[in-house]
């Protein structure tokens, strides 16, 4: 999103979509990835997946919107 917002500008998430893969081994270092995917009109979608210890444990789409930042 870094290059797409201009000045004054922030991203809200407005959907989301959430699959539980498997249960985390617990007191693991759990890591996140996120990849945009594509545009559609004004929605900006990325697939997510969290890892423990390199096993997928949930993954997902998320799509989030352009909006005028408040202070």
């Amino acid at each position: 999103m870094r290059d797409v917002l201009k000045a004054g500008q922030t991203s809200m998430g407005v959907i989301t979509h959430l699959s539980r893969l498997m249960q985390s081994r617990g007191k693991s270092e759990i890591r996140g990835t996120a990849t945009f995917r594509s545009r559609d009109r004004d929605l900006y979608w990325f697939d997510f997946v969290a890892t423990d210890r390199g096993m997928p444990i949930v993954s997902g789409s998320h799509a989030r919107i352009v909006v005028r930042a408040t202070s």
